[in-house]
């Protein structure tokens, strides 16, 4: 699955996040506007509202200055046992996938949200009175499947 988004991080506007959601959980990008220049990409597994397991490291370096008021992709490949994140199209992050998440069907949800601490809803220093999510594309697609790939900016 692959996502043509533009973002407006700004400071201490959290939970940002383009998420595949279920009993588990794929956070497909998560940003921090305190801290632009760091892509949050976490699979949780999910027992009602207990977390059972989340995937760890869960974050890479963007490139210094991106500008995400501009359009970037962001992916994610998911195969038995593993799922991998993109950014721009270039890998950034790994992880184990396990069998009871594997074994789930998910749907998809892109939204924004605001929070300080990664907390939804908490405001504190939030200083942005407007947040914008912009999406160009969506891309889902299935092994062995014969769709095209969208065309790369």
């Amino acid at each position: 699955m692959s996502i043509a988004v533009r973002l407006r991080l700004r400071k201490s506007v959290v939970l940002q996040r383009l998420t595949c959601y279920s009993a588990g959980e794929f956070d497909i990008f998560e940003g921090q506007g305190s801290d632009t220049n760091t892509y949050y990409g976490t699979l949780h597994n999910w027992s009602g509202s207990t977390p059972l397991w989340s995937s760890s490291p869960n974050y890479a370096q963007v490139p210094f200055a991106t500008d995400f008021s501009q359009w970037h992709t962001y992916g994610i490949l998911w195969t038995p046992g593993q799922i991998t994140w993109y950014f721009d199209n270039v890998p950034v992050l790994t992880s184990s996938v396990p069998a009871s998440v594997d074994a789930q069907h998910y749907y998809m949800i892109l939204s924004e949200q605001e929070g300080a601490n990664w907390s939804e809803g908490d405001l504190s220093g939030v200083t942005a009175d407007t947040m914008n999510l912009y999406v160009d594309w969506v891309h889902v697609f299935q092994a062995g499947a014969s769709s095209p790939a969208p065309a790369a900016r």
